[in-house]
């Protein structure tokens, strides 16, 4: 939990910090969704008890790759829509790296977050970036 004082100091670092993002010729935030946590995250600061995640560009996936694998099994059943030809699988790497990515936060942090939290910032993520390969 955050002090008075604390409090006080960490709501100034707020209000410094978006001020100098909106001054020109500095870059725009670009935040797409705030995520508000129900287990809180310890930082430098104090207690984190939001993430928010920004609009994804083209160079993150190529630093994190599609969230989802996709494994033919049976080219040939596929094409008539034989159940077991197709496997979609959760890449869990590419998911740590798309959430510290867009969120900021470091590594060591997201591992921190409870399941909960993680499912909900999972679906945000998830819902941003989707899979580039989809489609024809």
């Amino acid at each position: 939990m955050i002090g008075n004082g604390q409090a006080a100091v960490g709501a100034r670092a707020s209000s410094i910090a978006s001020t100098a993002v909106d001054m020109p010729g500095a870059p725009a935030r670009n935040i797409a969704v705030v995520i508000e946590l129900e287990t809180p995250l310890p930082g430098h600061r104090g207690e984190v008890m939001t993430v928010e995640l920004r609009k994804p560009e083209f160079g993150d996936w190529l630093e994190c790759g599609d969230i989802h694998e996709t494994l033919i099994h049976d080219p040939r059943s596929m094409q008539h829509g034989a159940g077991g030809a197709v496997q979609v699988k959760v890449n869990h790497e590419a998911v740590g790296k798309w959430f510290a990515r867009l969120s900021g936060l470091p590594m060591g942090a997201v591992t921190k977050l409870s399941m909960p939290d993680a499912r909900r910032v999972l679906k945000e993520v998830v819902a941003l970036v989707g899979s580039l390969d989809s489609g024809n």
